[in-house]
């Protein structure tokens, strides 16, 4: 009960934006996972309780990929739709001296930045081109992506990422 009113649990409302909403789902279970609401056993065996219900296949993939690191709906989301375009899998918050990257991928020296409009207001485009300069030290190239390249404008900015990353074109 809440205020009154009877409410799922966490895990089962996790399911449920699985089931029918895998940005909603995938946003949602980081932020609970970061915020230690949940854990993964919760939501696994909520899983199992939901043998047989329409879209439960489409939860299981999704909260399968469920990571507390990620720091922002902009970040998971922006990993959802890497993973679906079969990118490799990003390691999230590395340090880097004392600075602390979004997104990883080792192999291919790249650090992707998943930036929200606050990063270009005032003194923070300076402090972020120092940051830069301070990342490109350790062989790094430092790319960025906004909710406009990721949400409103994915297929341009999926075939940039593949080029920067040097896999194939998709097809």
């Amino acid at each position: 009960m809440w205020f009154g009113c009877q409410v799922t649990t966490i895990a089962r409302t996790l399911v449920d934006l699985g089931r029918h909403d895998r940005w909603d789902a995938i946003m949602a279970v980081d932020a609970a996972l970061r915020r230690g609401l949940i854990d993964r056993r919760a939501i696994d065996l909520t899983l199992a309780g939901a043998v047989g219900w329409p879209g439960v296949r489409q939860a299981r993939a999704v909260l399968a990929l469920a990571d507390e690191r990620a720091e922002s709906p902009l970040e998971s989301l922006t990993r959802l739709r890497l993973q679906d375009d079969g990118f490799p899998v990003p390691d999230l918050q590395v340090w880097f001296g004392g600075d602390r990257v979004d997104m990883v991928f080792d192999e291919q020296r790249l650090i992707l930045e998943i930036d929200g409009l606050d990063k270009y207001v005032k003194d923070a485009l300076r402090l972020e081109k120092l940051r830069e300069t301070r990342l490109r030290r350790y062989g790094y190239r430092v790319e960025r992506v906004t909710w406009d390249d990721v949400v409103n404008h994915w297929p341009r900015t999926a075939e940039w990422l593949r080029h920067l990353l040097r896999l194939p074109a998709s097809m």
